[in-house]
């Protein structure tokens, strides 16, 4: 047998082998979930495993009145995040810290520190609370690559397999009021994303000064008409993620950030009139003509350089110098002009800022004088401007444009010019 086939053979074997392994393992899933066994890793919260039998569920005496009490405090009109507040002020464990600290297998999720409404809509939801066995509604074949996560409609639910801690009549009511929230909620949210449209000028730029995590624009209604705010998403989910809201109001955000702009755009035309001005003064003009001879010289220099490096080859060609010298003199004024070529440059650059027509980066003074005559701040100023808003927990913004590097380094240069006038 060729061994190409020997391979082949090999892995029909195993692929065979592993479809078996996967058939015998769900048939005896299966066999189990239909004689009303526990068959998942985690008891749902308010249930332990039996310690004879860990394919039993038993009522956990220290979390069973908790779940109890949400499904009652639901009922009695509570919201999911109403709820998650009592359970946290009471100093009530989440699921996942409760699990923790009886050292019971936990589901991993690190950011489950205490109680949110999602906590508490998941187990609004779970059926288990009934007494019944829910199967097959999310499901998958060992062998396809792992335990599920797509929607079965053929599931099936094995009645009384456990002792039930909510009425079925209670359980089948949450499930009403919740898909009735939903469909409120769902209806509320898609209006407010069709009015904040065309509001929200600072998609991802405006961030938490704590948590560093974006900052979303919300809606708030009320008899005087609609007001939009941005608030921390971290801690919209979890307050020990980020214990503050950091709200600030859209149109505080927006006149905050279109004075900071607008004292950019004055600031950077005030300094670059300042510098004209020192370059009309004596030293100003002194010193542009002292660079210009420095620049003539450096020029000269590669001139006479270029020229050594041409004549080179004739020396060569009449054998006046041999290949390794002709080699390592080439090299030689190679480097030279290239050295001489970054000293020019550099010279020509600071020059530059002695200019009496002295300019200011081309890009940054078209931005500039581009929405000098705005009078309100507009999205093409946020796109062009700002890199980033840090709002704190009192909602004070720290604005961050795109620019801020250029004006610090012009600033700077004109106190060390203003230092060399008074010097002189």
């Amino acid at each position: 047998m060729h061994c190409c086939d020997v391979i082949l053979y090999v892995r029909l074997t195993n692929e065979y082998y592993a479809k078996d392994i996967s058939r015998k393992v769900t048939s005896a899933l299966n066999t189990a979930r239909a004689e009303g066994k526990f068959v998942i890793k985690l008891a749902p919260y308010g249930y332990l495993k039996f310690p004879e039998d860990k394919q039993s569920l038993v009522v956990d005496g220290e979390t069973a009145g908790v779940v109890k009490r949400i499904f009652r405090l639901f009922l009695e009109g509570n919201g999911y995040g109403r709820i998650a507040g009592i359970l946290n002020g009471e100093g009530i464990p989440c699921p996942e810290v409760y699990r923790k600290s009886k050292g019971l297998p936990v589901t991993g999720h690190k950011g489950c520190v205490e109680w949110t409404g999602i906590v508490v809509k998941r187990l609004l939801s779970n059926e288990y609370y009934t007494g019944d066995s829910v199967h097959g509604k999310t499901g998958g074949k060992l062998f396809a690559g792992g335990s599920g996560g797509a929607e079965d409609s053929a599931g099936y639910v094995v009645r009384d397999t456990h002792e039930a801690l909510v009425s079925r009549a209670d359980f089948d009511r949450v499930q009403e009021m919740k898909a009735e929230q939903a469909r409120v909620y769902n209806g509320k949210r898609a209006e407010g994303r069709r009015c904040a449209a065309g509001r929200n000028k600072f998609k991802k730029k405006v961030v938490c000064s704590d948590c560093g995590k974006t900052m979303y624009l919300f809606r708030a209604v009320s008899q005087e008409g609609d007001r939009f705010f941005y608030g921390c998403s971290s801690h919209n989910r979890s307050r020990k993620v980020c214990p503050y809201r950091h709200k600030v109001m859209l149109e505080d955000l927006e006149a905050a950030v279109f004075g900071v702009i607008r004292s950019h755009m004055d600031a950077c035309l005030d300094t670059e009139r300042l510098v004209r001005k020192l370059n009309a003064g004596r030293q100003g003009t002194e010193r542009y003509r002292l660079m210009s001879r420095q620049a003539d010289r450096i020029r000269e220099r590669i001139r006479q350089d270029a020229g050594k490096k041409a004549g080179l080859y004739a020396d060569f060609a009449e054998r006046l110098i041999d290949g390794e010298e002709y080699a390592a003199l080439s090299e030689r004024y190679t480097k030279e002009a290239e050295a001489l070529s970054a000293e020019l440059e550099k010279l020509l650059e600071e020059r530059e800022r002695y200019a009496r027509d002295f300019h200011i980066e081309e890009g940054w003074e078209k931005t500039v004088r581009g929405f000098l005559g705005e009078r309100e701040l507009t999205q093409g100023m946020v796109d062009a401007f700002v890199t980033r808003v840090s709002v704190d927990k009192d909602g004070d913004c720290e604005v961050v444009l795109a620019y801020d590097d250029m004006l610090a380094e012009l600033l700077e240069a004109v106190r060390e010019r203003e230092a060399e006038n008074g010097e002189g």
